[in-house]
C-alpha cells in the first residue's frame, strides 16, 4: 500500500518520497536510461559527422622557430625581476601587430599576399614554461609557406631589434660626444692656464748653484803639505753650476699632461662622431630610405668593429632556423572530444526532459 502511494505521488520514479528534495544518483541514471536509444542515436550521428569533417578537412602544416632571451649578467647577480620583465616584453613585442605588418610586407615582396589579420591568426607566439625560450609557430596549407612565414617572422623581429638597438646606441653615443666635447674644452682651458704659468717662469728655468769642495780625506792630505794660510785660501774656492728650476719643471709637466688630455678628448670626440655617421647610415639603410649623405661613409675598421660590438650585444638571439613540425589532422583526438561532448549534452537533455515532466504531472493532478 505504501509503495502504491509513493508511485502515485512521484510518477515515473519508484521509491522516491515527496519529502525528499534532492535526487539521488540512482534516480538520475534511471531518468537518463529511459532515453538510451535517443541518446545513442544523437551521439553516434554527431560523432560520425565530426569524424567525417576532421578526416576530410585540408591538412594544416605547422613550422616553428625559437628565440632565447639572454640574462643581463652571466652570474648569480642577475636581477630576476628585470630578466622576467625582459622576457615578457619580448613576448608581447613578438606577437604584436607591428611585427605582423613587417612580416606581411616582407612576404608580399616574395610574392605571397596575405592580410595582416589572417597572418596574425595563423601565427602563435608562446613562452615555454619556466624557461626564457619563446616559440613562434606558423600554420599554413602548404609546408613551404608555413616554414617561410615562421622564418620571415623571426628575421623581421631580429631586424626590428637591431633597428631599436641602433637608435639606442645613437642616443648613447651622442651623449658621449657631448661629454668628450665638454672635457676637451676644459682641458684646453687648463692647458692655456699652464702655458701662462710656464711663460712666467721661463726666464728662471735655470738656477745657479754654488758648492764648495767637500771631501774630508782630500783635505786631510792637503793639510799635511800646505800651510794653514794656503789651506784657508783653497777652502774659499766655490764650484758653480746650473740646474733646472723645480717649479718650472712642475709647471711644464702639468702643461704636457693638460695638452695630452685635451688631445685625447678631441680624439674620442672625432671617433664617436664617425660612429654616429655610420650608425645613421645603418639606420637609413634598415628603414629603406635612400639617404646618400648618410650612406656615403668611409668608416675606419676601428669604427666598424666598435659598432658591430655594440649591435651584437643583444639580449635575445634566434635559435637556428624555422623547421617544419610533424603534420597531423588530429582527427582521432578531436573526434573523441566531440563524442564526449555529444554524450554529455544528450544525457543532460534527457535528464532535463524527465525532470520537467515530473514537475508538470503533480501540477496537472491538482487541477
Amino acid at each position: 500500500m505504501q509503495e502504491q502511494i509513493q508511485k502515485a505521488t512521484t510518477p515515473g520514479i519508484p521509491g522516491r518520497d515527496d519529502s525528499e528534495s534532492l535526487l539521488s544518483l540512482r534516480e538520475i541514471l534511471q531518468m537518463v536510461f529511459r532515453h538510451k536509444g535517443k541518446i545513442a542515436a544523437f551521439t553516434l550521428v554527431v560523432t560520425a559527422a565530426a569524424a567525417g569533417f576532421f578526416l576530410l578537412r585540408p591538412l594544416t602544416y605547422q613550422a616553428e622557430g625559437m628565440f632565447m632571451v639572454m640574462p643581463f649578467q652571466a652570474n648569480d647577480r642577475t636581477n630576476k625581476d628585470l630578466f622576467e620583465n625582459s622576457i615578457l616584453s619580448h613576448l608581447e613585442y613578438i606577437k604584436s601587430p607591428l611585427v605582423c605588418s613587417r612580416v606581411a610586407a616582407a612576404l608580399g615582396r616574395q610574392g605571397i599576399a596575405i592580410e595582416n589579420i589572417s597572418l596574425l591568426r595563423s601565427v602563435k607566439c608562446k613562452r615555454t614554461p619556466k624557461t626564457s625560450v619563446i616559440r613562434v609557430t606558423a600554420s599554413a596549407a602548404e609546408p613551404e609557406t608555413a616554414v617561410l612565414i615562421a622564418q620571415t617572422w623571426m628575421d623581421e623581429y631580429m631586424k626590428s631589434v637591431t633597428e631599436s638597438k641602433i637608435q639606442k646606441e645613437l642616443f648613447n653615443v651622442r651623449n658621449m660626444i657631448k661629454d668628450y666635447h665638454d672635457k676637451s674644452l676644459e682641458m684646453k682651458a687648463r692647458a692655456e692656464e699652464m702655458r701662462i704659468q710656464a711663460a712666467k717662469v721661463e726666464n728662471d728655468r735655470l738656477i745657479t748653484v754654488s758648492r764648495s769642495v767637500d771631501d774630508t780625506e782630500l783635505w786631510n792630505k792637503l793639510s799635511e803639505k800646505i800651510d794653514e794660510a794656503e789651506l784657508k785660501r783653497l777652502s774659499g774656492i766655490q764650484l758653480k753650476s746650473e740646474q733646472i728650476n723645480s717649479e718650472y719643471m712642475l709647471v711644464k709637466n702639468a702643461l704636457l699632461a693638460a695638452e695630452q688630455d685635451a688631445r685625447s678628448a678631441l680624439s674620442h670626440d672625432d671617433f664617436y662622431k664617425q660612429v654616429v655617421v655610420s650608425l645613421q647610415s645603418r639606420a637609413s639603410h634598415a628603414a629603406g630610405r635612400d639617404d646618400k649623405a648618410a650612406g656615403a661613409t668611409n668608416s675606419s675598421p676601428e669604427v666598424e668593429s666598435y659598432i658591430q660590438t655594440l649591435l651584437d650585444a643583444r639580449d635575445i638571439v634566434a635559435l637556428g632556423q624555422a623547421a617544419l613540425l610533424p603534420a597531423s589532422r588530429g582527427a582521432l583526438k578531436n573526434t573523441a572530444l566531440v563524442f564526449a561532448f555529444a554524450l554529455f549534452t544528450s544525457c543532460l537533455l534527457a535528464f532535463l526532459k524527465e525532470w520537467l515532466m515530473e514537475e508538470e504531472l503533480p501540477a496537472a493532478g491538482k487541477r
